[in-house]
């Protein structure tokens, strides 16, 4: 499933590097504290160029949407599954690694990660009686 065989090769872009190097620091830590084969890398939206043709999976920060047709084109030349985010989920996986690292595997197998509605279970509540 990887490029290299070992590991699940992970780059993280957004515009500066910032947010995309706390979602990568806290997937490589994750994978290190639980010897997942995993390693994340962060890039700023156009420094990304050289390390594309190494990664399996992009995942494209909330804030860069308007440049996802051409990282697309870019992805896809270089045989790279590209993830989009929206930014509450953004938020939620840069604190959550476990969840960011299932939500990729997910949308790497095809399985329908994105039912965030079917996955989230609202508790019934029972009317509450008014005096």
């Amino acid at each position: 499933m990887t490029k290299d065989k070992k590991n699940l090769n992970i780059m993280v872009i957004c515009a500066g590097g910032g947010t995309s190097g706390i979602l990568a620091n806290a997937l490589n830590k994750m994978a290190k504290e639980k010897d997942l084969p995993v390693e994340a890398a962060a890039a700023a939206y156009g420094a990304h160029g050289d390390l594309l043709p190494d990664m399996d999976v992009v995942v494209l920060a909330p804030q860069m949407d308007a440049m996802r047709d051409s990282l697309k084109l870019e992805t896809d030349k270089a045989n790279v599954k590209m993830i989009t985010t929206t930014g509450k989920q953004y938020i939620d996986l840069t604190r959550h690694a476990d969840k960011a690292l299932e939500f990729i595997v997910q949308k790497l197998t095809g399985k329908s990660a994105n039912d965030e509605k079917s996955e989230t279970h609202t508790p019934t509540q029972t009317p509450t009686p008014t005096a």
